[in-house]
């Protein structure tokens, strides 16, 4: 008997077939492969070609009991045979044209679970576009009422999130609205294709905009909403839905519990395809799978996703179109808390030398290791040291991109600026010579009573400006510093990837709890200090 094959992700894919062309099955397949996934597919219908050729097509559609029989051959054989005990770790849906095919489907994901509770169900409820339905309203109901509350993310275009609900988008409100209904059901995460221009008032017409909403668990929020803006690539594709929510299981798999990542891949991927697409194929050919295939391995990410706070249902038309939309009810920025290592500066600091030369144990915060551990003249010695990798550091470091810009904006709109940091005050004293003026009031290093993440270093500065801890901004790249502000009551951002300073405990995964995020200094400046003042 051959061993069970290695505990890689394994996907059952259940949706359309064609073919000549990539829709449904076709359109999934081949890149889940490529980002290595194993993939069994369902076909739900043969098709000899997409439906929209002038032409027509040809072709059959998958039963119930059709379905039922594929499924039996592979509980009878205990297939698929993995590692990790049996069992598909994720299951991919699509266009289901058949109401018995629906119908046995939800029969089979009992089986399904039964196998791996722990099964993670992606449906796209392909139902229809632009105003009408493609399936029977048969099968839309029991997508809508039977199969909805088994997904885990769930990826519908704008018509199909209306159909779902009954709710008709004419803004931000009415897609949260939308969106939590579908999170009551059970629904973890709802990414809309796209939405239309005129259901987002202040955003461009020329632009592909899809839309998130994530569900929290305890917390004041119950979601957080995020939107993603990419250009418009001429001609209308088929099959694009289908890319999408195998790129979305994908990236969800590599960033888990990072939503804004996996949005920022998926679709730096699939406008990736699309212009490959146009430049061989022309507007509106069958999409190019085959020859992005390393543009699928390796996406170039060239898209942000910008976190969206709430009920707010329009934007001032003189904002970019990338600021964020902030709350109505959140007041404007009137002071800014920075970190300085990674956030001001690029990082130069040899923090994986240091921590080995002090012995410093992998996860452990070298300064407050070295403080509980060291005492007498080890102590002393160890401080030395730390000075002398902090003084090389600054030897080296340079200024982040956009820091003259971002320091000249804050001092025009009157916003106050602060540096907290970890570093010494020699090691702030340079930074600050560098930039010519001290544009920073007041500084905390670690000669400060308090160190971050303790909130009271961020409360003490609030006090110190008179200004309540919701107008402050604490903007830094590392998890401490979004738990500092978060502490305090600050608004936060997120700068960068975390992965800067080589710490363990600093490189995680960008973490969903910062109020915003941001690639660089440039970004701060035009999607948060410009949406708030």
């Amino acid at each position: 008997m051959l061993p069970p094959i290695t505990c890689r992700p394994w996907v059952l894919s259940v949706q359309s077939h064609v073919v000549h062309g990539h829709v449904g099955n076709k359109s999934a397949v081949f890149p889940l492969q490529v980002l290595g996934f194993e993939v069994d597919a369902v076909n739900t219908v043969q098709f000899s070609n997409h439906t929209g050729y002038k032409g027509g097509f040809r072709g059959t559609r998958l039963e119930g009991e059709q379905l039922r029989d594929l499924m039996e051959g592979l509980r009878i054989n205990e297939l698929p045979a993995r590692r990790n005990g049996g069992g598909y770790s994720h299951l991919l849906v699509g266009y289901i044209g058949s109401a018995s095919c629906v119908r046995e489907l939800l029969s089979e994901v009992t089986w399904l679970k039964e196998r791996n509770p722990g099964i993670r169900c992606v449906i796209d409820p392909v139902m229809g576009d632009h105003g009408r339905l493609y399936v029977s309203e048969e099968v839309a109901d029991l997508i809508s009422k039977e199969l909805i509350p088994h997904a885990g993310m769930l990826t519908p275009n704008q018509f199909e999130l209306e159909t779902l609900t009954g709710i008709k988008l004419d803004g931000y409100a009415t897609a949260r609205l939308a969106c939590e209904m579908l999170h009551a059901r059970g629904v973890e995460t709802v990414v809309v294709s796209s939405l239309e221009p005129e259901s987002l008032p202040g955003r461009q017409r020329d632009s592909i905009h899809l839309y998130a909403s994530q569900r929290v668990e305890g917390g004041l929020l119950t979601s957080r909403q995020y939107i993603v803006d990419q250009p418009m690539v001429d001609g209308v594709y088929v099959g694009t839905g289908d890319l999408l929510a195998a790129l979305l299981l994908a990236a969800e798999e590599k960033h888990p519990n990072d939503l804004p990542s996996a949005l920022e891949v998926a679709c730096s991927t699939m406008q990736a395809v699309l212009r490959r697409t146009l430049r061989e194929r022309g507007p509106g050919g069958e999409l190019s799978l085959v020859g992005s295939k390393l543009d699928i391995e390796s996406p170039s990410v060239d898209v942000i996703c910008s976190r969206l706070w709430s009920e707010a249902d329009s934007v001032s038309a003189s904002q970019p179109e990338s600021c964020f939309v902030l709350t109505r009810d959140r007041p404007p920025i009137r002071g800014i808390i920075f970190d300085m290592d990674g956030t001001l500066t690029e990082c130069k600091i040899d923090f994986r030398g240091l921590r080995e030369t002090l012995g410093v144990p992998v996860g452990a915060d070298i300064i407050t290791w070295v403080n509980n551990t060291i005492t007498g003249q080890a102590r002393a010695e160890a401080e030395t040291i730390i000075q002398e990798f902090e003084s090389r550091g600054m030897d080296a470091v340079e200024l982040q991109a956009g820091i003259d810009e971002l320091l000249d904006a804050c001092r025009g709109r009157g916003v106050r600026t602060a540096i907290a940091t970890r570093n010494s005050k020699a090691s702030v004293d340079a930074i600050i010579n560098r930039l010519g003026n001290n544009h920073f009031d007041p500084i905390v290093t670690r000669d400060y009573e308090f160190r971050k993440p303790d909130p009271r270093v961020a409360l003490t500065i609030c006090s110190g400006w008179g200004l309540a801890p919701d107008e402050v901004l604490f903007v830094g790249d590392s998890e401490d510093d979004i738990l500092t502000g978060r502490g305090a009551g600050c608004q936060t951002c997120l700068v960068g990837d975390m992965n800067h300073h080589g710490e363990a405990g600093k490189g995680r995964n960008r973490i969903g709890f910062a109020d915003h995020t941001v690639r660089t200094l440039a970004d701060l400046l035009s999607r948060v200090l410009c949406s708030s003042t």
